[in-house]
């Protein structure tokens, strides 16, 4: 008998009934809390915590797996804050006993070129380094116009090759390839200098780092595949990674012999235009790796991203603006080639020659200009189309840049399609104060040809923030593009 079938009991049969039902009532809130605070996890991961840091990990074990037992606690988020609470300290040895029957596990993270050589897997070289040229760009601001910098920061990029890996495991939207024994394959995370700068928050299958060992948890379904192009991975559904993270790989690929015959593996969940940009540059049959999945490869090829292009980096990390997200030129270049190419001149283009186009950020989440509909209000009064581009195909993108007289848009990843304008389009970049790794944008775009203004608004110092651009300020860059 339990013990509120017991108490039940006495209410019903005995002369104590009614003061124990009253006793009862009174405590009955107090024991609610209890039961909330038990299922929050509070005490046992301050006891648990406790005797790890005191390395006490006999009776840490012991209460992890004594509490585990109790009925109202979510195991799998107490297993999760165990496993990783070891891994984090560096409790190799206790670690290892904890992730046993779990789908936890230690790879070691190593670039794919690393690997390679480790395991005397041929790399194949695609293609020479490239100088890039890192500039900031003019600016216009509340202290005037400055015009950009003379003298460039030339950085290179990594080396364009083809690499065959056999028997490997890749995850819908994570960019690490897991490996047969225990090793956690990518170029960007393993760079050296930066590796220990380079954040993997956002892979779901990365549960924590520790230096160059990684925490991983995968219990997605797997399929095997006989073989396959390696172009999915963390951040493909985002356009600022979508085109020099992934599009540009093409680039070393299609000197493979093998190329044409192979299919390229792409995350499902991507805008459709995306698709459109891929296929319009190749036309390999598409394998789509659904959310939630493993493929297991038996032959993949890998490529590397152009320049050292991290999703995310550590807080107050020390890598140079300059070594940060850089643009190929020649990547670019080549993207151009391709599409122009498979998009000829239509003289039913939908939008006129000449014409003048606001880029709005409205329908974004982040880095918004805060006075938006002012600006946009703003601009038409001057001849301007305000445009949402993620309503627009990808070929009436093309068609939008292609006859564009005039550009004025905030910061943000439609602007890599500034490759598919005239170099004689006028851009006027809207920016935050501080324009972080804009040069790296612009220097590769100065080299293509193309110039623009960066007008700057009120100071936000975080990357991501919404910012505010005063309308005179803007009126007087509109007026020195006149001249």
């Amino acid at each position: 008998m339990s013990i509120k079938q017991l108490i039940k009991s006495i209410v019903k049969n005995s002369v104590l009934g009614p003061y124990v039902a009253t006793l009862y009532a009174q405590c009955y809130p107090y024991i609610a809390k209890v039961k909330s605070f038990m299922r929050s996890h509070k005490v046992q991961y301050v006891l648990i915590r406790f005797m790890v840091r005191l390395k006490q990990f006999s009776l840490a074990h012991y209460i992890y797996q004594t509490i585990k037992k109790f009925p109202v606690i979510d195991k799998k988020a107490l297993e999760a804050f165990y496993i990783k609470l070891l891994f984090d300290n560096g409790f190799w040895q206790q670690v290892e006993i904890a992730m046993a029957e779990t789908d936890y596990k230690i790879l070691k993270l190593v670039s794919v070129r690393e690997w390679c050589t480790q395991n005397n897997v041929p790399i194949q070289i695609m293609g020479k380094i490239e100088d890039i040229s890192i500039l900031n760009p003019p600016t216009f601001s509340g202290e005037g116009y400055h015009a950009g910098e003379d003298t460039p920061i030339i950085i290179q990029s990594f080396e364009p090759y083809v690499a065959e890996l056999s028997d490997v495991l890749i995850a819908s939207k994570s960019s690490v390839i897991v490996t047969k024994d225990g090793f956690a394959l990518n170029d960007v995370a393993a760079y050296q200098p930066y590796s220990s700068y380079v954040s993997l928050e956002y892979d779901k299958t990365i549960r924590a780092r520790n230096g160059d060992a990684l925490l991983n948890f995968n219990n997605y379904p797997t399929t095997i595949i006989e073989e396959g192009i390696f172009m999915s991975g963390l951040a493909s559904e985002y356009f600022g990674h979508w085109v020099p993270e992934f599009l540009i790989k093409l680039k070393a690929y299609e000197h493979h012999p093998d190329f044409l015959k192979l299919p390229l593996i792409v995350d499902r969940k991507m805008p459709q235009s995306h698709f459109d940009y891929l296929q319009s540059i190749v036309k390999n049959r598409l394998i789509y790796l659904e959310e939630g999945i493993n493929f297991e490869c038996k032959r993949l090829l890998v490529a590397p991203t152009a320049t050292f292009y991290p999703v995310e980096l550590t807080p107050s990390h020390p890598i140079p603006q300059a070594e940060i997200g850089a643009l190929s030129p020649e990547g670019l270049a080549w993207l151009r080639e391709k599409v122009l190419a498979a998009y000829p001149c239509d003289e039913n283009s939908i939008t006129s020659c000449n014409q003048k186009i606001y880029l709005s950020r409205r329908n974004m989440s982040w880095r918004k200009v805060t006075n938006e509909a002012e600006i946009a209000a703003f601009v038409t009064a001057h001849g301007y189309q305000v445009v949402d581009i993620e309503t627009l195909s990808f070929q009436d993108q093309i068609k939008l840049f292609r006859n564009a007289e005039s550009i004025i848009a905030p910061n943000g990843s439609s602007l890599l399609n500034l490759i598919f304008a005239s170099q004689t389009t006028k851009l006027i970049v809207l920016s935050q104060s501080e324009i972080h790794n804009w040069g790296g944008y612009y220097g590769p775009f100065h080299t293509l040809g193309y110039d623009m203004v960066f007008l700057l608004g009120d100071k936000a110092d975080v990357k991501h923030a919404d910012y505010t651009i005063p309308l005179f300020r803007l009126e007087q860059a509109l007026n020195m593009m006149k001249t």
